[in-house]
């Protein structure tokens, strides 16, 4: 006999085993009972007690005893009471089953009548059977059976019930966690609990549960909550690969983590090293490996001083053009700026300052730093030619410059530097003016002085060389006083001389011009003169004479200065550059100042 909900073969009781469905049991022949020997039932185990069915089960006919006429009548039976004077082999009441009130969840098994609670028993409403004749035991014995067997169906039908309901509900609970459908899964294999290996799979799910987002959780660097659930993988899973995997993958969050943290500390060689050092992650984290490069080079760049390094690098950031390869071809005219700053073709800065935009302080801090570093390459080289060809305006434009460098490098030092120009230069003008002023009045040899003291500061070279006047004649610049004396004077081969003469009252009466090895005559009166005499080769005019390096000397006349001639007298005064002569001389105090 086949099921007709599931189509498995089945027994001779009322329920499915298979799936729990009615069974339509044919009904038994009504032939009458054959005569046989039947063994005692073997003693059952008592089953549990359920409830009552609310309508008798159809499917075991009730068999009465035949009575005698000349037996007593039988008693009035009551339920569970077997017949008076009848023997029939020791049985133990089957005790009552309790059936589930509802069926498990999930599964949706036709509703069935509850077998009944109870041996069906002679009733006092008479029973339409033949008359036979009595076999009491055998009946009894069959009755027993038949009831046995159909309380063992019952049991069978529910258990197979049971059965199927938990096969349903793994397979359920199976498939949700092939389908990453984790909560699910543990929820079914907890239901479940020591059915087969549920208790392992409701593990596992939840294993699933508290580690499915480790990913995200390296995506999203945080670090320490992926390693706490890789923890429960490698915890769970123990020498299994899934759990050598999941140690595995602490150890790389760990030095992950250790890279970011150099990072952060701007040791980007060090980061660089451990990001290099990954396995499982390092692919997830190859930018971050060209950015510790870049840093790298930026820095490098930074110690060296590169300017144009750092610029380059910086725009490298802000256009994620890390390898920089805008520089050999840029696309924009912004990076043909940077570009051309790079290989020295332009020293427009402040134009490539402006399409600068640093990504964060630090970067902002070293685009400051190359910026300043660019002008001072460029104020360094305006200083040497401020330095070598100084003029006001220079000086002046190399202090705001270096004003504004502040600090950097030794900017303070070219500061001081230019300061000091351009005090030198306010007092080179001040000198200037002062040269001026001597040369305007003819002291010629004082605005020499004064030029070849500026250094070539403004036209000071050409006016020093205006200040030597051409020599005079011989016997020129003389000025006669009176007559009746005359004075011969004689200038040594090696030096032209301007002599004085000086009365009584110090005033300059008389004067004459001799060159070198010629001799001039003057005029006086006969009185008594004090003589000065200059010697030299440069002219600088009258005031200034021969200059400071000429010999200004006072005419002795042995142990006076005062030389009285008389009238009618020639006087002949020869100049020596020897000590061997009558007259003596002392130096004139103050120089040409002094004649």
């Amino acid at each position: 006999m086949f099921c007709s909900n599931c189509g498995k073969p089945v027994g001779n009781t009322p329920f499915c085993s298979n799936c729990g469905a009615k069974v339509n049991l044919p009904p038994m022949p009504s032939e009458p009972v054959k005569e046989e020997t039947v063994e005692p039932a073997p003693e059952i185990a008592p089953a549990p007690e359920i409830a009552p069915a609310p309508e008798p089960i159809a499917a075991v006919p009730v068999i009465e005893p035949e009575q005698d006429t000349a037996a007593e009548p039988s008693p009035e039976a009551t339920a569970n009471a077997e017949p008076a004077a009848i023997e029939v082999p020791e049985t133990e009441p089957a005790p009552q089953i309790q059936a589930p009130s509802e069926p498990a969840s999930q599964v949706q098994a036709p509703a069935a009548p509850a077998p009944q609670a109870q041996i069906p028993v002679a009733q006092n409403t008479p029973v339409n059977t033949p008359k036979k004749k009595s076999k009491a035991p055998l009946i009894i014995i069959l009755s027993v059976v038949g009831a046995l067997v159909l309380i063992g169906g019952g049991i069978g039908a529910y258990f197979g019930y049971q059965y199927y309901n938990k096969v349903q509900k793994y397979d359920k609970a199976k498939e949700a966690f092939d389908n990453g459908q984790y909560a699910e899964a543990y929820q079914e294999f907890t239901e479940l609990e020591d059915y087969e290996d549920s208790e392992y799979w409701a593990e596992y799910a939840d294993v699933e549960l508290k580690s499915g987002d480790i990913d995200e959780l390296i995506d999203a660097k945080r670090f320490d909550e992926a390693i706490n659930q890789l923890q429960i993988r490698a915890d769970f899973f123990g020498s299994e690969a899934e759990g050598r995997k999941a140690k595995a993958l602490i150890s790389e969050c760990e030095t992950a983590e250790a890279a970011f943290s150099a990072m952060d500390s701007r040791s980007y060689d060090l980061a660089l090293i451990q990001f290099g050092a990954l396995d499982t992650l390092k692919d997830k984290y190859s930018y971050e490996m060209s950015l510790c490069k870049a840093y790298g080079s930026l820095f490098e760049a930074k110690d060296n001083n590169d300017w144009t390094g750092i610029i380059a690098q910086l725009y490298g950031f802000q256009t994620q053009d890390l390898d920089l390869a805008f520089l050999a071809d840029p696309k924009t005219d912004e990076a043909k700026l940077v570009a051309d700053l790079y290989n020295g073709q332009t020293e427009d800065i402040d134009s490539v300052a402006a399409v600068i935009n640093p990504i964060d302080s630090e970067q902002a801090e070293l685009k400051d730093y190359a910026i300043k570093g660019l002008k001072y390459d460029q104020a360094v080289k305006k200083a040497q030619d401020a330095l070598d060809n100084p003029t006001e305006q220079k000086t002046e434009d190399m202090i705001a410059i270096f004003q504004d460098l502040g600090d950097f490098m030794d900017s303070a030092t070219y500061l001081d530097t230019f300061t000091k120009k351009k005090e030198e230069n306010e007092k080179r003008k001040k000198t200037y003016e002062e040269a001026e002023n001597y040369f305007n009045n003819g002291e010629y040899y004082k605005a020499k002085i004064a030029y070849d003291s500026l250094g070539g500061y403004m036209d000071s070279k050409d006016k020093s060389a205006q200040c030597e006047q051409s020599l005079p004649e011989n016997g020129s610049m003389k000025i006669n006083y009176g007559k009746g004396v005359t004075m011969k004077v004689v200038a040594p081969s090696g030096s032209n001389v301007f002599m004085k003469f000086y009365d009584a009252s110090g005033n300059a009466v008389a004067q004459i011009f001799i060159r070198a090895g010629k001799s001039a005559k003057v005029k006086l009166k006969a009185a008594t003169y004090t003589i000065k005499v200059a010697y030299g080769d440069t002219w600088y005019g009258d005031i200034d004479m021969f200059g400071a390096a000429a010999t200004y000397s006072q005419l002795k006349n042995g142990s006076s200065t005062d030389f009285k001639l008389k009238k009618n007298y020639t006087y002949t005064l020869r100049l020596l550059a020897s000590t061997t002569g009558n007259v003596g001389a002392d130096a004139v105090p103050g120089g040409a100042d002094g004649m």
